[in-house]
């Protein structure tokens, strides 16, 4: 039997926040090549779903069944099939309870599964914890969070870095999928929870999740809050020695495909990112002609791209084409912007 048609998907629970403090289940899908295998320290892929999202969200499980290694794809806390804690309610805001799933996820793949982290794919709001946890855990500083953060969080991020650097072992190959850099474009929305802020306080958020209605409530503190998300200081501690894989829709109606230029100069502006004589540079971007912010229609593309540049990763490789600081013709100027132009600034999502 080939290992292909071994896959098994099962679905699996997590407990949240710890084993030992267990109030809450948080579910997942682990996707394994043998799920007979018994050997110790397997790679892992991890992979972040967006907001109000789910596990099987968009291309997720064609990634899992292409992936070379074992997978898992979780709900975060307040999104499909995982809960919110007794008297926790849907932030908009709330990236540091994602981080905070993302731990307890870490910690009972490796400990309970044997598994070692070595991938992590993060599509919309989990590109930007994606950026968050690996500063936090890898980054090239010790990360305390500034002024701004509670002793809670600190101590969580405290947690982070001695799990991940403290640990010795190289950092997860990281994938950031549509990920937004100018957070304060979420007042383009402003005009969409205007009537519902001055009549009730709130904004009444309906959306469909893993095809049920939900309905989250969005308030003007966790708009500000949003708006005011630290992605470029993630994106500056960011560690060094990890190139990562930036992929974008040019046709995102949601997060402007020019973002991604933002995320280029905030990683390349770091010296150490090019390390001379290797040919190797921050990482890898690749813009998907057309593509929207969800990539329907070009999963196979982005699979293929997350799948190649993983194996190279793997390989210890650089990518055979060259640095890819520079954007092919096709992509550069107007392109960058039109998906946003054309669809309307009044219009973007989340």
């Amino acid at each position: 039997m080939s290992a292909s048609s071994q896959r098994k998907e099962t679905e699996i629970k997590i407990p949240f926040p710890s084993r030992s403090d267990h109030k809450i289940d948080l579910a997942g899908i682990l996707s394994q090549h043998d799920p007979s295998s018994s050997a110790v320290r397997r790679p892992l892929a991890l992979i972040l779903h967006g907001v109000l999202s789910h596990k099987s969200q968009s291309f997720h499980p064609l990634l899992a069944s292409s992936l070379p290694i074992d997978s898992l794809r979780f709900d975060f806390r307040g999104n499909a099939d995982s809960p919110l804690l007794e008297g926790q309610e849907w932030d908009m805001a709330g990236f540091h309870e994602d981080c905070r799933d993302l731990d307890a996820v870490v910690e009972w793949m490796e400990e309970e599964y044997g598994y070692q982290v070595e991938a992590i794919i993060g599509h919309s709001r989990g590109s930007l914890i994606g950026w968050k946890w690996m500063s936090e855990a890898y980054g090239d500083d010790d990360l305390q969070g500034g002024s701004t953060v509670d002793n809670e969080e600190r101590r969580w991020i405290q947690k982070r870095r001695q799990r991940g650097a403290g640990s010795g072992r190289a950092p997860p190959a990281w994938v950031s999928l549509c990920g937004r850099w100018n957070m304060d474009r979420i007042h383009d929305r402003d005009q969409v929870y205007a009537e519902q802020f001055k009549d009730k306080g709130f904004f009444e958020w309906k959306a469909k999740v893993a095809g049920k209605q939900v309905t989250a409530r969005v308030t003007p503190a966790a708009v500000e809050s949003f708006a005011s998300y630290p992605i470029a200081s993630y994106v500056s501690r960011y560690p060094s020695h990890s190139p990562p894989l930036l992929i974008h829709g040019t046709s995102d109606e949601t997060v402007p495909s020019a973002d991604v230029g933002y995320y280029i100069n905030g990683l390349s502006a770091k010296h150490a990112r090019t390390q001379s004589g290797t040919g190797s540079t921050w990482g890898q971007v690749h813009l998907v002609e057309g593509a929207n912010h969800m990539l329907r229609g070009k999963y196979d593309e982005v699979v293929a791209v997350i799948k190649q540049w993983y194996e190279a990763q793997r390989r210890g490789s650089s990518n055979e084409d060259g640095p890819q600081m520079a954007l092919e013709a096709s992509q550069e100027g107007d392109v960058l912007e039109r998906s946003w132009n054309e669809t309307g600034a009044g219009k973007g999502k989340l």
